[in-house]
């Protein structure tokens, strides 16, 4: 399984556009994709973006364990 999804860059896109749309920096879609500068694109480019992971919180209880936890989340 890939780290990252892909974006056909369509007419009126900007790098901030997509990097807003998909919660990454601008800085993170140049690296991934080998960009000149956050300009470098055109209509109809292919770009990674890199997956972000969902973070959630839990507060332990008494009596939880890792495995109990890591089970049910």
């Amino acid at each position: 399984m890939a780290d990252y999804e892909t974006y056909k860059v369509a007419a009126g896109d900007t790098l901030g556009g997509i990097a807003a749309r998909h919660a990454v920096s601008v800085s993170s879609l140049v690296s991934l994709n080998a960009l000149s500068s956050a300009n470098a694109i055109r209509i109809g480019q292919v770009l990674k973006i890199r997956e972000v992971i969902a973070v959630r919180r839990y507060t332990v209880k008494a009596g939880d364990t890792l495995i109990a936890i890591a089970r049910a989340y």
